[in-house]
């Protein structure tokens, strides 16, 4: 949500409405919730390392950075359940030993064996209705794993004094079987797969049990959510580390650019390499080649990036009119070091093409 703390009115982060929020509530009970993590970055904070974080990748869009600038964030709490599952698993397979015979063929004798394992592992889930069905619930996942554990402190409502969050509203059996049962399962197939002895393995059967201890957990977050070609994205940031993740879009042409280059320069390396063992024995063509097509598949992708990473960085200390004409400039540029660079290697092609008739 985004809120305007001196009104309490906050506006839904997706449709836009206005709600009306009581100061210290988000609209709901006080949720039941066992720890808490500390909002240690502030709104601004957030919006500046979201900022960074657009501007450390060249191949998102140029435009996402003033819908960023112009958002207003707002430190949410977000429930989540960290899970805890005691698993004991019982398993049996067959065990293939190899050996050679008298005509030196390999033969794998199988034999019956079983065993059993158990473990703990950790997991987490959204606790949030809405996260799920924004298609957040994986991110927010990301998120919170991360986390130190030991670091969340003990819950106090006066700790949610003046602050929003979220209701906790899906439940705990839904967050385990729909974000960690199948992680959990895949996990105890794995363990009891490197119990099994011998060269080979087969038909593994195994049944677990396990012991769920459910911990419901308040996580700060800013999120930034907005519409990029008529789709809804969403970024999310941890208000406690700072840790970013979230559906970015991507520049296709400045993105196929590079790969472009790459390919190029990487058929042109290899037509010079085979250039060189055909003919190097008799000219220098094939090792002058070689050379060439290897600098222009390191320097020519590297160039590239790195100029359009140096650009992106300045957008930072630019108002919205210097970064339009900062934008222009460099798509102007890619324009013209992309003609350039195509007819670098074109003559490159040639050249191989014409040394080896």
């Amino acid at each position: 949500m985004e809120l305007d703390p001196t009104l309490n009115i906050g506006k839904c982060l997706w449709c836009g409405s206005e709600i009306t929020i009581e100061a210290g509530k988000s609209g709901g009970n006080a949720p039941q919730i066992d720890a808490i993590y500390e909002d240690r970055i502030s709104p601004t904070e957030c919006r500046k390392n979201l900022l960074d974080f657009i501007c450390d990748n060249p191949y998102m869009p140029d435009e996402l950075f003033d819908q960023v600038e112009n958002a207003d964030p707002c430190v949410c709490f977000i429930p989540g359940y960290f899970f805890q599952a005691d698993w004991h698993a019982n398993w049996n397979a067959e065990s293939g030993h190899d050996s050679k015979n008298e005509k030196g063929e390999t033969v794998t004798e199988w034999t019956p064996v079983n065993g059993q394992t158990m473990g703990v592992e950790h997991y987490c889930s959204p606790a949030n209705a809405m996260i799920v069905n924004r298609q957040m619930g994986d991110m927010f996942i990301t998120l919170s794993e991360t986390l130190p554990r030991d670091e969340a402190k003990e819950f106090n409502p006066e700790m949610l004094e003046g602050k929003v969050w979220l209701p906790s509203d899906y439940s705990e059996e839904d967050g385990f079987s729909n974000f960690a049962s199948e992680r959990l399962d895949s996990h105890i197939e794995s363990v009891c797969e490197k119990q099994i002895p011998g060269d080979q393995q087969r038909n593994l059967r195994f049944t677990s049990e396990h012991t769920l201890t459910a911990k419901r957990v308040l996580i700060p977050c800013c999120i930034f959510s907005y519409t990029w070609k008529d789709q809804k994205r969403s970024i999310i940031q941890d208000a406690y580390q700072g840790k970013i993740v979230g559906d970015t879009p991507k520049t296709v042409v400045r993105l196929l650019s590079l790969i472009i280059l790459v390919i190029f320069g990487l058929t042109n390396l290899v037509s010079s390499l085979y250039l060189w063992n055909r003919v190097g024995n008799s000219t220098n063509n094939g090792w002058m080649f070689s050379l060439v097509s290897l600098a222009v598949l390191v320097i020519l992708p590297g160039w590239y990036h790195l100029h359009c990473l140096s650009v992106r960085k300045g957008f930072k200390n630019l108002d919205a009119d210097g970064r339009g004409e900062a934008s222009k400039k460099l798509k102007k540029w890619e324009r013209s070091f992309m003609i350039i660079a195509l007819i670098l290697l074109a003559l490159i092609c040639g050249g191989v093409l014409y040394a080896l008739k």
